[in-house]
């Protein structure tokens, strides 16, 4: 069941899926013949992980990207039953696109087991953010600061000197 894995590692398993592109036209079936079973899949943008073959075709056929988009492999760890990866969505005249990375594990048989992947967020924090927060405290009193401790300084030297417990 696991031809398109079997014959190699998981760096492999990551060319040979992944690398491919997810392209419009990919097979749910080619996916699940290389997953185990019992496979989970957590793609972070989803609330539930897929559990199973049924469940993977299905994220797969939510996952295949539109005509003039691909998926790309960037960089691959080594590794023999799991590796990690980079990629990134390259669009036709928009050019790159959302990046991530993911986990992969192959089971002794070589078929994928399990895989973590997550997307970096499609709107970044930056100076918006920074404003709206500047915004929100304008009117907030200024911290309380506690003195420094009265008497000369001392080195702890437990934890207990550390930390109250």
């Amino acid at each position: 069941a696991s031809a398109v894995v079997s014959a190699g590692d998981a760096p492999g398993a990551v060319r040979r899926l992944w690398g491919a592109g997810l392209s419009h036209d990919e097979d749910p079936e080619r996916w699940a013949a290389a997953f185990s079973e019992d496979c989970v899949y957590e793609d972070l943008f989803y609330a539930e992980p897929a559990k199973g073959r049924s469940a993977l075709r299905d994220l797969v056929r939510q996952k295949v990207l539109p005509r003039g988009s691909r998926f790309v492999v960037d960089h691959v760890s080594d590794g023999q039953q799991s590796c990690g990866f980079t990629w990134h969505i390259q669009q036709e005249g928009v050019g790159t696109g959302q990046r991530g990375l993911a986990y992969v594990r192959l089971n002794t048989a070589g078929e994928v087991c399990y895989v973590r992947e997550v997307g970096e967020p499609l709107f970044k924090a930056g100076e918006l953010t920074e404003q709206l927060l500047q915004a929100l405290t304008r009117d907030q009193p200024p911290p309380q600061l506690r003195p420094p401790p009265a008497g000369p300084a001392q080195t702890p030297r437990t934890a207990g000197g550390i930390v109250k417990y």
